[in-house]
């Protein structure tokens, strides 16, 4: 597993790119501070800045060509199924909620 890195700034001047462990050997802190400092946003000795180095995530499988096709064709076969949905609350509304009542109505029986 690779360490996570982060900037260090001096100041508004960036030093480099480090780890925890670098960044401990090289300032003294403590590898656990350095992410509480990171998270915080507030400054090691009140001018060592470190922020995190954000990568980007990697998809984990190749995306193929035929994904689109897949896409398009599953997204048919939802608005499919939405429309029928559609029509049955269509006909339900029109058909059985007329005759539906409820129990504080002064009709009921």
């Amino acid at each position: 597993m690779a360490e996570r890195k982060y900037i260090v700034f001096l100041g508004k001047d960036e030093i480099g790119i480090y780890t925890a462990q670098e960044i401990h050997e090289q300032f003294g802190i403590l590898k656990k501070n350095v992410c509480k400092y990171a998270y915080a946003g507030t400054r090691y000795r009140g001018q060592y800045r470190f922020v995190t180095v954000q990568e980007p995530k990697k998809l984990p499988v190749e995306v193929r060509e035929e994904w689109q096709e897949e896409w398009d064709a599953a997204a048919e076969v939802i608005r499919d199924v939405i429309d029928v949905e559609k029509l049955i609350r269509e006909k339900w509304d029109s058909t059985v909620r007329p005759f539906h009542r409820p129990s504080d109505s002064i009709w009921r029986f």
